[in-house]
């Protein structure tokens, strides 16, 4: 479901959910299966490209179907070509989203409270649990340098001291 999308949409491209909802149809490339930030917080933030897997372009496409087929019997529906709007095609309000999306389902899942803000974080967190380069990461969720982004995540990096060992011996 659509409820469901924007949850897995600001998970899996780390990106502010102010970004998100202000994400127009036009900033998402399926061909490339990528999606294209517009004004941001941060300068580092604005125009970054975020990949994105298959499924959730696939679902991305579904719902652009469904947003179509009501602008076609409602041709003031959605205006701005938001992907996350309200029924009336209007974009969503992230307080909203809070309370009637996010909050219930992951009470629904059994999951603690999170916020909009703690997936963005999630993302991050899994990204460097995955050995993405910080710099790769950074890029990703819009910071200015990879030291902001190791600021926030140092605590995310494991440390492999056998990995250290093995690599000091080759430098012998």
């Amino acid at each position: 479901t659509a409820r469901e999308l924007i949850v897995e949409f600001t998970l899996k491209t780390g990106m502010r959910i102010n970004e998100v909802l202000d994400t127009t149809w036009s900033q998402v490339d399926t061909e490339a299966g990528t999606v294209t930030v517009g004004d941001s917080k941060t300068d580092a933030g604005s125009g970054r490209t975020i990949p994105l897997d298959k499924l959730l372009v696939r679902r991305l496409a579904t719902l652009r179907a469904e947003h179509y087929a009501i602008q076609m019997l409602h041709r003031g529906w959605n205006p701005k070509e938001f992907i996350f709007v309200t029924s009336k095609g209007n974009r969503e309000d992230y307080t909203n989203l809070q309370r009637w999306v996010l909050t219930p389902l992951l009470k629904e899942l059994g999951l603690p409270h999170l916020t909009w803000h703690h997936l963005r974080h999630n993302a991050g967190s899994y990204l460097l649990s995955e050995n993405v380069p910080i710099t790769a990461v950074s890029k990703i969720l819009g910071h200015a340098n990879p030291a902001i982004t190791m600021g926030i995540y140092a605590h995310e990096l494991r440390e492999d001291l056998e990995q250290v060992r093995e690599a000091m011996a080759k430098f012998a």
